[in-house]
């Protein structure tokens, strides 16, 4: 009758065992592969491929042939924190008030991401005369 119920509390320790391991493997799926689409902030046809640890890119915006930039380059950056706290203007405006431009000639993205959002900067760079 005792190894009954050792048997019993054996089969129910890995039933538990096997659960919380499951458990915990789900939850770092989810959080993975769900974070992937709340940080993207480019029209979607428009998106750089996402990076999980480490992003750094770069976009220009409706620039479809060679243009001559100008000698000025402004920028200004909205920064987020673990996806909780967001700050910033990054505004085409508050880039060209950045260094005195009036004429705006293109306009880029810019995106730094490290560890699936924990720190986030999305800038919008802004060039002209």
């Amino acid at each position: 009758m005792q190894s009954r119920s050792k048997n019993r509390s054996t089969h129910m320790f890995s039933v538990c065992f096997l659960s919380l391991k499951t458990l915990k493997y789900a939850a770092v799926f989810f959080l993975i592969f769900s974070t992937q689409g709340c940080y993207v902030f480019y029209p979607p046809s428009y998106a750089p491929p996402p990076g999980i640890l480490y992003e750094n890119s770069i976009l220009n915006h409706q620039i479809n042939t060679p243009t001559d930039l100008g000698n000025k380059t402004g920028s200004s950056c909205v920064k987020s924190y673990l996806g909780l706290v967001s700050f910033g203007n990054a505004s085409v405006q508050a880039a060209a008030a950045s260094k005195g431009i009036r004429t705006i000639k293109a306009v880029d993205y810019q995106r730094f991401s490290i560890m699936a959002g924990a720190y986030t900067r999305l800038c919008t760079i802004v060039h002209g005369e």
